[in-house]
């Protein structure tokens, strides 16, 4: 990261969004779970999110690569965005 920069922690942006939506089992949730029907709903309809290119390539190219290296520490707070404050 560079001066400037700020990383917005998945999990933080998680439970953020509002209004709630309905989890995998019909429950009203701000997505602090870690069902993957939350994780795709939050990066499809979260308001952060909507203009941040390439949020949802993002994601699924860390999940195949944690899936071949083995990674079973993956969690919501283990990823992110990184955006940059531009200063001149």
């Amino acid at each position: 990261m560079q001066d400037g920069d700020r990383l917005y922690e998945f999990d933080k942006i998680k439970v953020t969004f509002e209004p709630y939506f309905l989890d995998s089992n019909g429950n009203e949730t701000n997505g602090v779970g870690a069902d993957m029907y939350e994780i795709v709903m939050t990066i499809r309809e979260h308001p952060f999110l909507q203009d941040v290119l390439g949020v949802k390539e993002h994601f699924w190219n860390i999940f195949i690569m944690d899936a071949l290296i083995g990674n079973t520490d993956h969690n919501n707070s283990n990823w992110g965005i990184i955006f940059s404050l531009f200063i001149d």
